[in-house]
């Protein structure tokens, strides 16, 4: 059987990336799942710049880490989630599906349309805002008990 294909959102990502309680537990085994190829993990390209970012802000403003730790950090999460999961690249016909509903946030539309145009079996998130996104939405509770499922 192949694995499940699921789409993760940047906040899963981070939390493991992070260590951002209390989510990372529950993060690090859908992760983990990833490498033990009971799922297949993807991101969308826009995913890396946000990661990349937030990792680097969230480690100066909040973990006490100097500029160029955060920076080098960050870059390295980068490396690290394209190293470990499928990036979807974003292309024209993504976007304007993505203009087309952004509901509040447009990173959010890519995200969900990157899983409906690749038929992803899901959308692993902790953000409610995707439910009216067309994309099947999945909890990190939902994830978990598929995964669980599948051993």
């Amino acid at each position: 059987m192949d694995p499940l294909r699921w789409m993760l959102d940047v906040n899963i990502i981070l939390d493991v990336l992070l260590n951002r309680q209390p989510y990372v537990a529950e993060a690090k085994l859908v992760w983990a799942a990833c490498n033990e190829d009971k799922i297949k993990g993807y991101i969308s390209s826009s995913s890396l710049q946000n990661i990349f970012y937030l990792s680097r802000l969230i480690r100066k403003r909040e973990l006490g880490y100097s500029p160029e730790d955060a920076f080098r950090e960050a870059l390295n999460d980068v490396r690290v989630c394209m190293l470990t999961f499928t990036v979807v690249w974003l292309n024209e016909g993504i976007m304007q599906a993505a203009l087309t509903n952004p509901g509040n946030d447009l990173e959010d539309a890519l995200v969900a349309q990157c899983t409906i145009k690749l038929l992803l079996d899901g959308l692993v998130t902790r953000d409610n805002k995707f439910r009216s996104s067309g994309a099947l939405v999945l909890s990190l509770a939902d994830a978990l008990a598929q995964i669980k499922q599948l051993s």
